[in-house]
């Protein structure tokens, strides 16, 4: 049994990425392994039992220092065997306070904006961040990607020999959580949901356009949008300028428990995200309910969908409205779709992740 110490500056209720993938790595590790895991402090009613939480308040600007106050104590009387640093706000401690040995043994995820947010170099703040950042990569014991697109991204800006210690290891989805019911006959009234951040790069004017010409071809829908952002109020306008209000649902929040029944009702899962995502778990997680899906051909999402068995990827607008219209979605087997997505279980998931902690 090693002991493993989880360092996430992001980690739930806090909504993110990162943090989820920081809880279902302690709870997939602590079913073998000591694992302890170390983030901010905030009020949290939620309690992790499977492994030890602590948590550290911090003072915004001069965060990395209040962790390594509390780390240095933890690496006395614990010695972890092996760190796991998962996103950008561990990773800025461990580069300025983590000695060689314990880089040695740091095994650092990669989510997305890692490049934008300190390998840009575009500041001077930037520079002095990077190069230490540059020197923990360098000296850490292996670099873990959520893609293959994210790993040749940041690989582009890393030195050559960082490629022989990096792996892909795509998310994991909970397929007891999001679960599909057996299917009933084609409605004639199409369900498209949709789940994202309500921002304008995630495509959503492209969507209101493909609607627009779904109900100049007479086509009957309604449109389900989760989620909450800035862009929210424009979407709502174009919506009711454009006619549409009466085919149009918003829901600003779902708990996760509750949104599969949104994924089970729905005909199809449509995001034409204009950002080059670093993957694509909705797309998963609709799947997973047996719903086939629509996504750009743009960074990761494509990794996370299998074009014509899961569902479809499109370079524009034009092609997912042929989709919708012609009902092509229809074609895809709700099967398809389940095995696609049991594929990128919790259980696949800490197999792999245990072989590259394992070196296998």
């Amino acid at each position: 049994m090693a002991k493993i110490l989880i360092f996430s500056h992001e980690f739930p209720p806090v909504q993110g990425g990162a943090g989820s993938v920081a809880e279902s790595i302690a709870n997939g590790l602590s079913e073998s392994h000591d694992v302890t895991v170390v983030t901010r402090a905030i009020n949290r009613s939620v309690h992790f039992k499977k492994f030890r939480l602590k948590e550290i308040k911090l003072f915004p600007l001069i965060f990395p220092l209040f962790y390594w106050r509390f780390l240095k104590k933890e690496f006395k009387t614990n010695n972890p065997d092996k760190i796991i640093i998962n996103d950008i706000g561990a990773a800025i401690t461990a580069a300025f306070f983590f000695s060689d040995n314990q880089k040695a043994k740091t095994y650092m995820f990669f989510h997305g904006n890692e490049y934008e947010a300190i390998l840009s170099k575009s500041s001077l703040k930037k520079k002095i961040l990077s190069h230490f950042y540059n020197k923990l990569i360098n000296k850490c014991h292996a670099l873990i990607f959520v893609s293959g697109f994210l790993k040749e991204k940041i690989l582009l800006h890393l030195e050559e020999r960082s490629g022989e210690k990096s792996k892909i290891l795509y998310n994991s989805i909970d397929t007891k959580l999001f679960s599909s019911v057996e299917k009933n006959k084609v409605k004639s009234t199409i369900n498209i949901l949709t789940v994202c951040r309500v921002v304008e790069q995630k495509g959503l004017d492209n969507i209101v356009q493909i609607l627009v010409k779904l109900k100049e071809s007479k086509i009957d829908f309604e449109w389900k949008l989760i989620g909450s952002g800035y862009y929210l109020e424009h979407v709502k306008k174009q919506m009711s300028f454009l006619g549409l209000a009466d085919h149009f649902v918003h829901i600003p929040h779902v708990s996760r428990d509750q949104l599969k029944f949104h994924y089970q009702k729905a005909s199809l899962f449509l995001l034409l995200s204009e950002f080059e995502e670093s993957f694509g778990l909705v797309y998963l997680e609709a799947n997973a309910c047996g719903i086939p899906v629509i996504g750009k051909n743009k960074g990761g999402v494509k990794e996370a969908i299998v074009n014509g068995i899961s569902g479809f990827i499109v370079e524009d607008k034009t092609v997912a409205f042929e989709i919708i219209y012609k009902r092509t979605f229809d074609m895809i087997k709700q099967e398809d779709c389940i095995k696609h997505a049991a594929g990128f279980d919790s259980i696949s998931y800490n197999t792999n992740l245990t072989k590259i902690l394992l070196d296998l």
